[in-house]
């Protein structure tokens, strides 16, 4: 499944002949996550704040429910 984040809206209000845009931006969810940094391989990982990250071995099936069932309750999963 693919979740996307809103981001923002944008609002158009037309009087008489004027028309004005306006972008409302919620701000992003993600802002508080924390970031794992590896450097070894050069990367870095942003999950949200709760989520744990372990070595345990656990397989990609595991991995994916106990992601969604986080997701559940906490913004800015994706």
């Amino acid at each position: 499944m693919i979740k996307t984040l809103l981001t923002g809206i944008i609002v158009t209000i037309c009087i008489g002949s004027i028309s004005y845009i306006l972008l409302l931006k919620f701000g992003d969810p993600t802002l508080s996550w924390n970031t794992y940094i590896n450097t070894t391989y050069g990367f870095t990982l942003r999950y949200p704040r709760g989520l744990e990250l372990t070595a345990t071995p656990i397989n990609v099936e595991q991995a994916r429910l106990v992601y969604d069932e986080f997701c559940k309750t906490h913004e800015g999963c994706g």
